[in-house]
């Protein structure tokens, strides 16, 4: 059983990113962060309680090919930092994740794999709640007050392996 990341979040830089003359999202950013957060090798064990889970690989991932930054903006430390924040949501999410399948019994294995199923869509939700709250509240990088706010909480998340949301 492992919890896997890559690259680690400090190695992330522009030169990673499709560098793009238009926003492809339509939103009119600077940059878009994409990432993935796979389940892989589960086991089951049996207990008193019915079916769980023994072990499981989650593995965080860079996605580069869905990765953008608007070529005005790669030397944009700033802005650097700001999507890095996007791919250690990712890594919390998929901790937490990691954390939660490894909690889960149910009674038969056909009720086990819909709650990982469930797991994986929740999972899915929140990472994207929290990304989007994020840019909302930190204008995308703009507003350097919430910006700091949510770096000091987002890291404080990534140091604790303990994501509060």
């Amino acid at each position: 059983m492992a919890f896997l990341t890559s690259p680690d979040p400090q190695l992330l830089t522009f030169k990673m990113f499709k560098v793009v003359s238009v926003d492809p999202s339509g939103k009119k950013k600077w940059a878009g962060t994409a990432s993935s957060i796979e389940p892989s090798s589960l086991v089951t064990k049996s207990n008193s309680s019915g079916i769980g889970v023994k072990s499981v690989t989650v593995r965080v991932s860079f996605v580069a090919r869905d990765s953008w930054v608007l070529k005005e903006h790669t030397s944009n430390a700033y802005l650097l930092e700001h999507e890095r924040l996007h791919y250690i949501i990712a890594i919390c999410v998929g901790r937490r994740f990691y954390d939660d399948l490894l909690a889960l019994t149910k009674p038969t294995r056909g009720e086990l794999q819909s709650a990982v199923n469930e797991l994986i869509a929740k999972t899915s939700r929140l990472a994207q709640t929290i990304g989007d709250k994020y840019d909302v509240e930190t204008d995308s990088s703009g507003n350097t007050t919430q910006q700091a706010i949510w770096a000091q909480r987002i890291r404080g998340w990534y140091s604790s392996k303990k994501l509060t949301w």
